[in-house]
């Protein structure tokens, strides 16, 4: 039952479901290898001898239904011992499927009539390569099915109940003849749709020989002779034969090049990936630097702030030895002269000017050690000034924070009191 055609002339209907899975596997199948076909040759040759592919088509189909059919009949044969082959088959239609290869025919119709030919070119190879890709997944659920069949009749070649077995090879039969039967009435849809497609291409050629001769009508004959028009005539066939070929060629180009730059932009897209990988990383290192760097600017400005003190420490510190110094030598002075008035009124003896003379001289090592101890702290407060300045000292130990000591003691523990004379 051959179902009616569609508006646009050219994508015939499908009959109604049969109830297999296996017809729904070939019925796909044919059907993609037999588009994927015929667009390789009109995409080749633009329409030329597109009968005879289809004859071609038809016998190389025939002679596959006779070796399937033969198959199935060795298997009703071999079937003796088989066991029962449970098929649950709710086939159905892809619907979606269809209405997208109406479409595509439909547009792809609406361009050739428009007279776009890049374009329709264009469309073709996409649904080539599409047909293309159908055409191997249906391939390789072919090979799986009959491998599957050959597994299970390998498998049931040793079992006993055989009725059902034989009931379920005929049932498969039956369904492979539909299918068969189907496939002829979609091949003379094909047939058909292909012809009419035939015809108009024949009438589009029989236009141009029109406006060719219309043409050659306008030349004035009496200056062109015939063979002048012969020669405009294969002039003219020959470049229209050489615009189709180049046409093609650079369609193939394009192709060429479109997957080139597909390639590329898949290798950018990884690139872009991994700088943005690296970039990330950047940034958290670049904040883990900036947070050290905080850290470093605050122990820098807690050292300068104990340098600050330590110095204004020394400072006191040499004030109040200047101080003890000046008091010392007034000390001295005192005695000196409370020593020399002791001499001139009393008459002491020599033990004691020795005791006075040893104590004074003990006085005067105190002062130069007191000296010496200021001109070396002196020095000190020099040296962390100038370091300060340069911005030598990078850490700073800190100042023990005894509170039953004094700042005095603090400052003088730091300080090498054995380099003391």
């Amino acid at each position: 039952d051959q179902g009616p055609l569609t508006t646009d002339g050219l994508t015939p209907r499908r009959p109604p479901p049969l109830h297999s899975s296996t017809v729904n596997n070939h019925q796909r199948y044919l059907s993609t290898t037999q588009t994927n076909e015929t667009l390789e040759d009109i995409s080749e040759t633009g329409g030329g001898g597109l009968l005879l592919r289809l004859q071609r088509r038809l016998k190389q189909l025939e002679q596959e239904n006779k070796l399937m059919n033969e198959e199935f009949e060795k298997g009703i044969t071999n079937s003796s011992k088989l066991g029962t082959i449970k098929k649950n088959s709710s086939w159905h239609l892809d619907e979606l499927e269809m209405e997208k290869l109406k479409n595509d025919l439909k547009a792809l119709r609406e361009q050739v009539l428009k007279g776009d030919e890049k374009a329709a070119k264009e469309q073709l190879l996409a649904q080539f390569d599409a047909l293309n890709a159908e055409l191997e997944h249906r391939r390789r659920e072919q090979i799986e099915m009959k491998s599957k069949l050959q597994e299970r009749v390998m498998q049931h070649e040793n079992e006993t109940d055989d009725v059902i077995a034989a009931d379920a090879i005929e049932q498969a039969y039956q369904s492979q003849k539909q299918i068969n039967k189907m496939l002829e009435l979609e091949l003379e849809q094909c047939r058909t749709s292909y012809q009419r497609e035939y015809d108009r291409t024949q009438e589009r050629l029989a236009q141009l020989e029109a406006e060719n001769i219309e043409l050659y009508k306008s030349i004035d004959e009496d200056t062109v002779d015939d063979s002048m028009k012969q020669q405009i005539a294969s002039v003219i066939n020959e470049n229209l034969v050489s615009l189709k070929d180049q046409e093609f060629e650079n369609l193939k180009k394009e192709y060429e090049q479109l997957k080139i730059q597909n390639k590329e932009l898949k290798q950018h897209l990884k690139k872009q990936s991994t700088l943005e990988e690296e970039l990330q990383q950047l940034r958290s290192e670049n904040e883990r630097l900036k947070s050290d760097n905080a850290v470093i600017r605050s122990d820098l400005t807690q050292t300068k702030q104990l340098k600050d003190e330590i110095i204004l420490k020394n400072n006191e510190l040499i004030i109040q030895l200047q101080t003890e110094l000046e008091n010392k030598t007034k000390e001295i002075t005192k005695l000196e002269e409370q020593l020399v008035g002791d001499i001139s009124t009393q008459d002491l003896s020599l033990t004691r000017v020795k005791q006075l003379e040893e104590e004074l001289n003990a006085e005067r090592q105190q002062r130069q050690r007191l000296v010496i101890e200021m001109h070396r702290l002196e020095q000190k407060c020099e040296n962390l000034q100038s370091e300060l300045q340069n911005g030598n000292i990078n850490t700073m130990k800190p100042v023990p924070s005894d509170s039953n000591m004094t700042w005095d003691s603090k400052f003088m523990d730091t300080l090498d009191l054995y380099d003391l004379p």
